[in-house]
């Protein structure tokens, strides 16, 4: 092989970078001070319709890192979120409330560089980036917590009687249950910076079994309106998460008020009975507790407005009082009152207290199962079964009326041999005032040991004892309530 041993000039030697300017594309130059600029006024100018609205601005007005915009464009987590947020029309939300079309957009825009003069890389980066980080907090959170926090909803809507500020409000509500918090809003934060979205989205799922039975209903796409509102508003409630639930149990409890019945789960045969609950004025609250105590043949102290409304213009008339064997006694000392003595005035000022005696034609039956409460409600018997025949059994001050007593007591009292419960059995049918009363088989309370967990709740969708998915009467309107919460979230 042989050279000519010639030279040929370079033809770009004399090139600067100047040369290149024109081949620059403004529209496609992603700088990053100006992606910041336009992710300030779009963070500025931002709607805070939920607490994981607030807490994305919070985090780009603190300057926080990008998250899903980077030097490479987008990242694929971006196609990850997408994926998920185009299911939530099965859940029955709405799917521009989570950006699902303008995320599309903007993904496209990025990936095929199809920026404009109304559209630049820059804002449309921008809008990405905010979009994807509101919408992964909006689903993240509402499906793990729930879209609606009932404590504030239920708690705001029967004021207090005699109330003349307009401020205080009954407890209607009193299940401890998760809030999403600082450390939930981190942890996504987190998980979006660790590549971890998919796994994140996955632990965020609801965990009541209940929300996918419901939500297989709704994707079958034959319900009217007004069961797609049930179907929806019952989905909420099981996004809420409860301390405790009776999936945590084996044996429990559970009062739906909604149909006005009682389940005992975990006995050695399923037990259901009916259940009178709060009328629409006093409604019985929702609460998870654990039934300690079984008393028979309870005294009933009456509640300081059932003795304002229906006792104090009876007084005088000793006959009534001894018809109905109610008493009066000294709160501080428990010292019986005679009836002449007793004023008006003394029974409104709470230093005194009304009380029926145990036994038959006592207004709490003749058996109260007691569980800790705020509420002083508990479940007890009735000296007026009657009312068991209707349909709608909103009937009582709060407590709830058990139509099969004995039969509850056996379930909580699984333990005990066939004697002691003859023995409870005789307690509360034997007549307290016959000449042949066997006292030494009376028992006059039995402690529920292990104690027995409470559930009283509230569901419009709910299986039956064949699983087969029922519907029933919003009583006390709670699904208005609750479906006026989720409108702007569903569709």
């Amino acid at each position: 092989m042989m050279s000519c041993g010639g030279k040929s000039e370079n033809p770009n030697a004399h090139l600067e970078m100047s040369y290149y300017d024109s081949l620059r594309n403004e529209e496609w130059n992603l700088n990053p001070e100006k992606l910041h600029d336009e992710l300030g006024r779009l963070v500025k100018s931002s709607t805070k319709q939920m607490k994981a609205d607030r807490k994305a601005i919070d985090y780009y007005q603190a300057h926080g890192e990008l998250l899903w915009v980077n030097r490479q464009g987008v990242s694929s987590q971006a196609d990850s979120l997408l994926a998920s947020l185009r299911l939530v029309g099965e859940m029955g939300l709405n799917a521009d409330e989570f950006f699902v079309a303008q995320i599309e957009r903007d993904l496209n825009r990025m990936r095929q560089f199809t920026f404009s003069e109304s559209h630049p890389i820059c804002k449309v980066a921008a809008r990405l980036e905010l979009n994807l980080t509101k919408a992964f907090l909006r689903l993240t959170a509402g499906q793990r917590f729930g879209f609606v926090n009932p404590s504030n909803v239920f708690n705001r809507l029967d004021p207090v009687e005699g109330d003349t500020t307009g401020k205080r409000f009954k407890t209607l509500f009193g299940i401890p249950m998760q809030h999403a918090g600082e450390e939930f809003f981190s942890k996504a934060l987190r998980m979006i910076k660790n590549d971890s979205v998919v796994p994140f989205l996955h632990e965020c799922k609801p965990q009541d079994s209940l929300f996918y039975q419901l939500q297989h209903r709704l994707q079958q796409g034959t319900a009217n309106q007004v069961e797609r509102k049930v179907l929806l508003c019952n989905m909420e409630r099981c996004r809420w998460r409860f301390y405790e639930r009776p999936a945590d149990y084996r044996k429990y409890v559970m009062v739906n008020i909604a149909n006005f019945r009682l389940e005992a789960v975990g006995g050695s045969e399923p037990l259901t009975m009916k259940v009178g609950c709060g009328t629409t004025r006093t409604k019985t609250p929702l609460l998870t507790s654990k039934i300690n105590l079984i008393q028979l043949n309870p005294v009933w102290v009456m509640p300081k407005s059932i003795v304002e409304k229906d006792i104090v213009r009876h007084l005088g008339d000793d006959d009534y009082f001894e018809r109905n064997n109610y008493y009066v006694y000294e709160v501080s000392t428990g010292r019986h009152i005679d009836l002449e003595d007793v004023t008006a005035d003394m029974l409104h000022s709470g230093k005194y207290k009304v009380a029926q005696q145990g036994g038959a034609g006592n207004a709490l039956g003749r058996i109260i199962f007691r569980f800790p409460n705020d509420f002083s409600v508990y479940l007890h018997h009735t000296s007026s079964p009657g009312f068991f025949r209707r349909n709608d059994r909103g009937v009582s001050h709060g407590c709830v009326r058990v139509e099969q007593p004995f039969e509850l007591a056996k379930f909580l009292l699984a333990d005990k041999d066939e004697e002691f419960l003859e023995r409870v059995h005789y307690s509360i049918t034997a007549d307290l005032e016959a000449e042949d009363l066997e006292r030494s088989k009376l028992l006059r309370s039995v402690e529920v040991s292990p104690p027995v967990p409470l559930f009283i709740t509230y569901y419009t969708a709910y299986p039956d004892t064949n699983g087969q998915l029922q519907y029933y009467k919003d009583v006390y309107g709670y699904d208005d309530v609750l479906f006026e919460h989720l409108a702007w979230i569903t569709k």
